[in-house]
């Protein structure tokens, strides 16, 4: 359970989008919430008293936006200002106040310029060791109110693979703490079953495929809800055909939460679940939970 919150912020009206999602996970298991302002490492001969104006500035933004969320949270809310660069500082807070979640927005100050996702978030995602939750958050509409986070449905896209599964324990938990009931979703594609000629035979032998490949992500979407349902969970289980994995999980979420597992590998070596998990994150409207799967990475 997300018992310790933390919320990166660099002062923006864009980073301050991830702060509804951060208060109603609070608030759903009482846990606490912690802001967060990295000052980015200075020049070397940036004058010592620019700095501590910095670190003033920092302290009185969180304060009065700690002040102002307050009132919708139950549990504790305190604030932290660390020097350095903005990955490794927040990556340091999670080790050193042992959180269990990272909420952050998909962009931050400078908004396209400066893209979390494919940096920030992307860093926390990889090296954390903790779910990331990322909110969508777009440079046009910076200057309106963070909307309102409601959990009403939970979907959790599946493959068979143990990687995927990583994502069923918090969103179960997240699920009973919401009482939203969780849908597993497993995406059948098209794009891996041949049709070798336009024959009435080839069809009927296509036809025949793609059923045994539906009963068989029936059988193992059925066993997999009859666990989650032993814990009082209400579960739906779903099969989706679609070319386009990221566009079905995408258009069947629509503005639910979406939590999945990605490998976590960086580079040419990047695999998340084939792109899919990359492909939704930048393409939901509504908040999406990552969690790293695979062997651990040495951060870089």
């Amino acid at each position: 359970m997300s018992k310790r919150i933390l919320v990166p912020l660099d002062g923006s009206l864009l980073a301050e989008t991830a702060l509804p999602s951060a208060e109603t996970l609070a608030r759903l298991t009482g846990g606490q919430l912690r802001l967060i302002s990295v000052l980015e490492m200075p020049p070397i001969f940036a004058y010592p008293e620019f700095r501590s104006e910095d670190r003033e500035r920092a302290e009185a933004y969180l304060a009065r936006v700690s002040e102002q969320a307050a009132g919708r949270v139950d549990g504790a809310l305190d604030t932290v200002v660390r020097e350095g660069h903005v990955a490794a500082e927040i990556l340091a807070e999670v080790r050193e106040w042992n959180a269990d979640l990272i909420v952050m927005a998909s962009h931050g100050r400078g908004g396209v310029s400066r893209l979390w996702l494919g940096s920030i978030a992307d860093r926390c995602i990889r090296h954390a060791g903790r779910p990331v939750l990322l909110v969508p958050s777009h440079p046009e509409a910076a200057g309106e109110s963070a909307a309102p986070f409601a959990i009403r449905r939970i979907v959790v896209p599946l493959d068979g693979s143990r990687l995927a599964e990583g994502a069923l324990e918090p969103a179960a938990e997240l699920a009973r703490a919401s009482g939203s009931p969780l849908e597993l979703l497993r995406i059948v594609s098209r794009a891996g079953i041949p049709e070798l000629t336009t024959s009435a035979l080839s069809t009927n032998v296509h036809r025949a495929i793609m059923s045994e490949v539906h009963a068989s992500a029936e059988k193992y979407l059925d066993e997999t809800a009859r666990t989650l349902g032993e814990r009082g969970i209400t579960v739906k289980p779903r099969i989706v055909e679609g070319l386009r994995p990221s566009h079905a999980i995408l258009d069947d979420a629509g503005e639910d939460l979406i939590v999945m597992t990605t490998h976590g590998l960086s580079g040419l070596q990047r695999a998340l679940l084939g792109s899919v998990a990359d492909q939704v994150a930048h393409g939901a409207k509504a908040p999406v939970m990552i969690l790293r799967g695979g062997p651990d990475e040495a951060e870089s």
